[in-house]
This record gives structure tokens, C-alpha cells and sequence, in this order.
């Protein structure tokens, strides 16, 4: 295929972009050029701000769009006039903050999504980032009708994560003795490794379109915690101490289970769209020594 990917050089973007060309993909990167510009390069690198001018593209054509980078609407609305034309598909790559966790009842791809904000904003937060990224998968929509393709990632973990969400606790386990965690170890946890997501995302295009929750299984966070100190084979020891008392908390969701939704997302149609899941400890290897 000949894809066009918009950002591609930090973490899922890079992911997908070394899979693409394992594969023996054509591969276009749009980006900034602001990171990792030195990495494919037998690329084409197109640097540009997407919601700024563009550049002619003349009469390029690709048979496919992966969209990682959109954020805001006004991201999609000028994607989809430069690029409408010029490509037969386009994935977004969206995410399962998009559901509506007030609506009670499992998360699958049929469940309710936050309300788009009432007064437009291009300021990404912790309240904005669900609603903004529904209005961008409905902007989609509008202008790729059948040929949209949304994939719904939850937590990504792994090579190349800038987050430091999972690597905090990789890092502090393998650091070995005492380590704060939450008290409640029961807590649900999902999570998948940015080179699944990759290739799940891949695999798709040659199929028919759709949304899915591209997701890890269901575990506990206390069997996260012993799969890292398992896997490295360390002396780490748990200390439960309040969510308040430690001093970095990813990944860690309210004791009262209020947001437990969130890491309780069906993963099952991606499953039979052919999903495939590395263990924890693979990651685990991948990110201590890459």
C-alpha cells in the first residue's frame, strides 16, 4: 500500500510507520519535524503545521491515511480538504476517553459517548480531550463516510512511550526493595503495547471499515505489579499506601471505583477482527532493554 501517515515519528506514529515498512509499505510521513526528525529516512517527510497552511501536494495519491496526530476538529476539517481527494481510506486514531463514564453499564462500541462541548475550544486537557475527540471522530465522519475507519486505543504501553505511565513502575520495581503502591491492588487495569496497536491498525485497512476498541485485556493492578517484578526478577517489596501518599500515581483510578469503567472496555470485536496481544512481559523486556 501506499500510505500517508499524519505525524508518524514519536510513539503509536513510530510504531505504525516500522511495521509499514516491514511490511514493504510505501510509506509519506506529514509532521512538524520538531521529533525524531532523522528517523526513516527513506521516507518521504512532509514538514508542515496541520492546522496551519499546507503545502501543494500536487498530484500525490495514497491509497490509505492513518490519522495520528488530530486532536482538535479544525484537525480533521483540513485533513479532509487536502486529502478527501487524494486517498481511498482513512483511520483515525481516537480513543476510549471518548465514552461517556457517567452512563452505567459495560464500555463495547455501541456505548455512549461524552457530549460535544458547548463552547468550542482548541485547549486540550483532562476535561476536553474525551469531548474533542468525539467532535473529531464525528468531522470524520461527515467527510469519509464508509471509508472511515476508527480505532479506539486505551492505555498505550511500551517502546518509545514519552507518557512514562507503565515505565514509571517498570522503573521503580526494577530499582528493586520497598515500592508505594495504591492500596487497592484489585483495580482494574487494560493497557496495550503501542507495537500491537500498530500492527491491529495495519491489519484493518485491508478489510472492511468499522470502529474498535483496541484495548488489552482485563487485569488487576496487583498482577500488573507482580508481572513486572516477575518478569525482572527482582526483590521489589509492596507498600499500600493512600493514593495521596504516593508521589507519582499513573495509571491509578479513584478508590471509590467511580472510573473503573474506563479500564473495563470490551476489546471482543477487535479480538475477532484478529487483534493480538503480546504478554506484559514482553513489554516489560522491551522497555528495560530495547
Amino acid at each position: 500500500m501506499n500510505l500517508l501517515i499524519l505525524g508518524g515519528t514519536s510513539f503509536v506514529g513510530r510504531h505504525i510507520v516500522t511495521q509499514a515498512l516491514e511490511r514493504g509499505h510505501v510509506v509519506t510521513l506529514a509532521h512538524r519535524g520538531q521529533t525524531n526528525n532523522d528517523i526513516f529516512p527513506e521516507c518521504e517527510h512532509l514538514h508542515f503545521d496541520r492546522l496551519g497552511e499546507w503545502p501543494d501536494l500536487g498530484d500525490r495519491r495514497w491509497d490509505a491515511v492513518v490519522d495520528t496526530s488530530a486532536y482538535v476538529p479544525r484537525a480533521i476539517t483540513t485533513a479532509a480538504e487536502h486529502l478527501a481527494s487524494r486517498a481511498d481510506q482513512y483511520l483515525f486514531i481516537s480513543t476510549i476517553s471518548v465514552y461517556d463514564l457517567e452512563v452505567p453499564g459495560a464500555i463495547d462500541e455501541s456505548s455512549a459517548l461524552y457530549k460535544e462541548l458547548d463552547e468550542p475550544t482548541e485547549e486540550v486537557n483532562a476535561q476536553t480531550y474525551g469531548p474533542l475527540k468525539v467532535a473529531c471522530e464525528r468531522v470524520a465522519k461527515e467527510a469519509w463516510g464508509d471509508q472511515l475507519y476508527i480505532v479506539r486505543p486505551g492505555i498505550v504501553i511500551g517502546q518509545w512511550d514519552p507518557t512514562n505511565r507503565f515505565e514509571h513502575w517498570v522503573r521503580l520495581i526494577h530499582a528493586g526493595g520497598e515500592v508505594k503502591v495504591p492500596q487497592r491492588l484489585d483495580q482494574p487495569v487494560q493497557a496495550i503495547d503501542g507495537a500491537d496497536l500498530a500492527r491491529f491498525t495495519l491489519d484493518i485497512l485491508a478489510g472492511p471499515s468499522g470502529v474498535w476498541n483496541a484495548n488489552g485485556d482485563e487485569t488487576t493492578f496487583g498482577t500488573m505489579l507482580d508481572t513486572i517484578r516477575v518478569t525482572l526478577s527482582g526483590d521489589a517489596q509492596w507498600v499500600p499506601v493512600p493514593i495521596d501518599e504516593l508521589e507519582k500515581s499513573p495509571m491509578v483510578l479513584p478508590d471509590d471505583g467511580s472510573r473503573d469503567a474506563i479500564f473495563r472496555c470490551s476489546n471482543a470485536r477487535a479480538r475477532a477482527a484478529g487483534l493480538k496481544l503480546r504478554t506484559l512481559s514482553d513489554t516489560v523486556v522491551d522497555i528495560v532493554y530495547p
